[in-house]
């Protein structure tokens, strides 16, 4: 659950330099949202056989390093 509330605020963080200051109410909607969904199964998981929460957790990391190699922060928008 901290690793979930923690990482949503991560994310708050991060995408109020990738949206607009406009939308950051809906982003920080989208993310808390997103965040409580994957809490949810974090303990399924996490007692699991073995191999499988770190191979998840492996997962997980390599996608969001392929997807954060694809942010763009627009500096016309800094004020």
């Amino acid at each position: 659950m901290k690793y979930g509330i923690g990482s949503s605020f991560s994310l708050i963080y991060v995408s109020n330099f990738i949206f607009p200051i406009t939308l950051a109410s809906q982003t920080l909607g989208f993310v808390n949202t997103t965040a409580r969904l994957f809490t949810i199964p974090s303990a399924v998981i996490a007692e699991s056989d073995p191999p499988y929460p770190m191979a998840f957790a492996l997962a997980l990391c390599s996608v969001a390093a392929v997807m954060s190699l694809n942010l763009e922060i627009d500096d016309e928008d800094k004020e």
